[in-house]
């Protein structure tokens, strides 16, 4: 996540801050934006069974199942906030 929120910093060109969350306060943040309480519970279980670095992967799989390269973060990043 730290890598993400700098890599979202270097798009949008202002620091963005990377704010760890307890589970409860995750659940709190969720429910106080309107999350309705069985999605919140996903959310948070999908989020706390997520270990630190548990998603990277630099095998090159996607990449070698799909036939093509992978767009790289900050492209996707940029598409996203039209940055």
């Amino acid at each position: 996540m730290a890598d993400l929120a700098q890599a979202i910093s270097e798009v949008v060109g202002r620091p963005i801050a990377l704010r760890l969350a307890s589970p409860a306060e995750y659940r709190a943040f969720l429910l106080s934006g309107g999350t309705p309480e069985s999605s919140a519970h996903v959310l948070l279980t999908i989020e706390t069974g997520i270990a630190p670095e548990a998603l990277f992967d630099d095998s090159r799989t996607l990449s070698r199942l799909s036939g093509r390269p992978t767009t790289p973060l900050r492209t996707v990043l940029r598409t996203w906030l039209r940055a």
